[in-house]
């Protein structure tokens, strides 16, 4: 009941925040006008610090992965590719929304096709195994 009562004032209040700012808006908009303008500065603080919390951490966790595979004598350039990273995302965001989208599509494109193959190739290589896991699992699961 909580979990619904929770959606249903969440759901209403963003309905109601719509009908007042059809164009758009944000917390910081929202806040400053309805509120007080000082709430809003405060909620565009806090927005900007969890998007630089998530980013750095994204940017943590993808360098951390991607040099997980690599032998430990490569773990010493963590902080370098990690800022490396960090100067590439800011230059593509300095350009503009169509030219960073532009560069990324390959590399979208690239983790798009080999997760595709990947899964193809799974199926296509398992599906005869799907008879022996069935009957395997189903006497286990009612023991």
């Amino acid at each position: 009941m909580g979990i619904i009562l929770t959606i249903f004032v969440i759901s209403t209040s963003y309905s109601q925040i719509v009908e007042l700012f059809p164009t758009g808006g944000g917390g910081y908009l929202v806040a400053s006008k309805l509120l007080l303008p000082s709430l809003g500065m405060l909620s565009g603080c806090a927005l900007l610090i969890d998007y630089v919390l998530t980013i750095s951490i994204s940017i943590a966790s993808g360098v951390e992965a991607v040099l997980s595979f690599l032998p430990i004598s490569w773990q010493i350039t963590k902080l370098g590719f990690a800022f490396f990273v960090i100067i590439a995302l800011s230059l593509l965001n300095l350009r503009g929304i169509k030219e960073s989208v532009i560069a990324l599509i390959p590399i979208f494109a690239l983790f798009a096709i080999t997760h595709i193959i990947l899964i193809v190739y799974t199926f296509s290589t398992h599906l005869t195994n799907v008879p022996t896991v069935m009957n395997n699992t189903v006497p286990m699961s009612t023991t």
